[in-house]
């Protein structure tokens, strides 16, 4: 997710305004106490702060909540610790997450965070080789977020507000010796322009990863297939 999709889930879910701090090297540098005065006290002039139970902040991660206590009595900010939230018996957080995401398990990242991840990004032209192979797709600008490893997904996204199922390529197209990593997404049973404009694409499950096959016929037949899995699993 890009910091403005953040922004706006905050802003869906009661948030009056988002701030976002640019990451600087002075920012990074500050230590517990720097950050809490410059940021908090001056910047923000904080009334109240919300954090989990294992909430780190300044240089190498040095301050805890038990600091973060100390000094918002000290300055006279009510501190809310909220209780950690539990799955399996381990708690639920953005790390553990982002690396569900990373290993291609974004069904089990969905579970976690209560929706499925996405992506979004403006639909650029490709090579139309998935036209020819009677498969048009919607290539996305790969943004500077985390996405899931090399794969085909199957996913979803809303036009015109109808749910539409995707099936999803991420990664080179070994079979045409492709180097450049791309998302390539499917929209079944939708026909439309979609160029210049932004899409949002949910990754629902992951079906399988990349192959080279030994012919087109090959890949349209596993093109074929990875449809109508995507038809099963998204509803």
């Amino acid at each position: 997710m890009r910091v403005a999709d953040h922004a706006d889930d905050l802003r869906q879910h009661g948030a009056d305004a988002v701030i976002v701090l640019p990451v600087s090297r002075d920012l990074l540098s500050m230590g517990p106490e720097e950050f809490f005065d410059s940021v908090v006290v001056d910047q923000l002039q904080a009334r109240g702060m919300v954090e989990g139970p294992d909430f780190r902040f300044g240089r190498d991660r040095a301050g805890d909540t038990a600091m973060l206590k100390a000094l918002c009595s000290s300055s006279g900010i009510e501190l809310t610790v909220i209780a950690e939230i539990t799955e399996t018996s381990a708690m639920i957080s953005s790390s553990r997450i982002r690396k569900q995401i990373s290993s291609g398990d974004v069904s089990g990242a969905a579970q976690l965070l209560g929706r499925a991840p996405f992506v979004s990004g403006t639909v650029v032209r490709g090579d139309g080789r998935g036209r020819d192979l009677g498969y048009p797709t919607a290539n996305l600008q790969i943004p500077d977020v985390l996405i899931p490893p090399d794969g085909v997904y199957a996913g979803r996204t809303l036009i015109d507000e109808r749910v539409v199922s995707v099936a999803i390529s991420v990664g080179s197209n070994p079979t045409f010796d492709t180097q450049e990593r791309r998302i390539e997404c499917h929209l079944i049973d939708f026909d439309g322009d979609l160029y210049d404009q932004s899409l949002q694409v949910e990754w629902v499950d992951r079906i399988r990863g990349l192959s080279r096959f030994k012919s087109v016929q090959e890949l349209k037949q596993a093109i074929a297939q990875d449809v109508e899995t995507c038809r099963r699993i998204v509803k």
